[in-house]
């Protein structure tokens, strides 16, 4: 016996039964829909990923102030040191007083405090010099530029304003 083809109907189990026929099958439904619940999934881990990275990329310069330009903050008193008498590297002496600018920021019973830690940063950094380095004003700059990084690490910040912003020789004498 031969059925025409039209009369045939594919069921779920891939058998054919014929039309008006009942068949032991359900109806046929739509294969669930799997591929656009990946996608789904693959474009919002995609979105954590990038959120991720930007956090990781720019989180440091969102979440700190940037520290305001020293030549904007109110400058105060001038605070000088006791003089500082220290070998160079080279063994040859260097004579020193130096005087500290102090911003309207700065709090000036810390900076008292302080003498000793500055008088020590000082010897430091003129131990590590040599003679010939200081013969030159780009040698006394660079001593200049050191004294003022180490005494801002020693003092800290005041209100996000720095307490220093600038250090002078008031007297400079070396001997070989």
């Amino acid at each position: 016996m031969s059925i025409p083809p039209s009369t045939l109907k594919l069921n779920l189990k891939g058998t054919t039964a014929q039309a008006g026929t009942s068949s032991s099958a359900p109806p046929e439904t739509p294969p669930p829909a799997k591929k656009s619940k990946k996608k789904i999934l693959i474009l919002v881990g995609l979105v954590v990923v990038l959120l991720a990275a930007a956090a990781v990329l720019l989180g440091p310069k969102l979440l700190h102030k940037s520290k305001p330009n020293p030549a904007d903050v109110p400058l105060g008193k001038i605070f000088s040191l006791p003089q500082v008498t220290t070998n160079l590297a080279d063994g040859d002496l260097v004579q020193v007083t130096v005087a500290l600018q102090l911003t309207k920021a700065a709090d000036i019973t810390k900076v008292e405090a302080d003498e000793p830690r500055f008088s020590n940063a000082i010897i430091s950094v003129f131990g590590s010099m040599r003679f010939s380095q200081l013969l030159n004003s780009a040698g006394k700059t660079q001593a200049q530029a050191a004294i003022l990084s180490d005494v801002q690490e020693i003092l800290g910040d005041n209100g996000g304003l720095p307490q220093v912003v600038a250090v002078y020789f008031t007297t400079f004498t070396m001997q070989q």
